[in-house]
């Protein structure tokens, strides 16, 4: 495991760091250069734990939506039948499926325009520290 928790380190990146240490140890910082990850590898693998990010966040946002969507429908069908006899006003039905339809929609909007930004969008300015 890493010192952060994540996943586990690979032999290769254990073998660098204690190369790296060792180096330190010794007093020789400029051969501690070549064994750092270059820009392009950080940006590597940024991508990819971005990625990871995202497809983990949408999975567990859409179990979420399908669970209150679920509960939601069972509570219906449970005032339905057991507190009107299915005998439901009209107005409450389109009440409801209306709810429904805006949820999912709205959700299936702000994840995707969260996760996938439009491309042509001017970026935003950093952050002021």
């Amino acid at each position: 495991m890493t010192e952060g928790g994540g996943e586990p380190e690979s032999a290769a990146a254990a073998a660098k760091k204690a190369e790296i240490r060792a180096l330190l140890q010794a007093g020789s910082g400029r051969q501690i250069d070549r064994l750092l990850p270059t820009n392009a590898e950080l940006a590597r693998q940024e991508k990819q734990q971005d990625i990871a990010l995202k497809k983990t966040y949408a999975r567990n946002l859409l179990r979420l939506m399908y669970g209150q969507v679920l509960v939601a429908n069972v509570v219906f069908i449970v005032y339905a039948w057991a507190g009107k006899d299915w005998a439901i006003d009209p107005s409450v039905m389109h009440f409801w499926l209306t709810a429904t339809v805006v949820q999912i929609i709205g959700v299936v909007y702000v994840v995707t325009r969260y996760l996938f930004p439009r491309r042509d969008a001017p970026e935003a300015p950093p952050a002021p520290n």
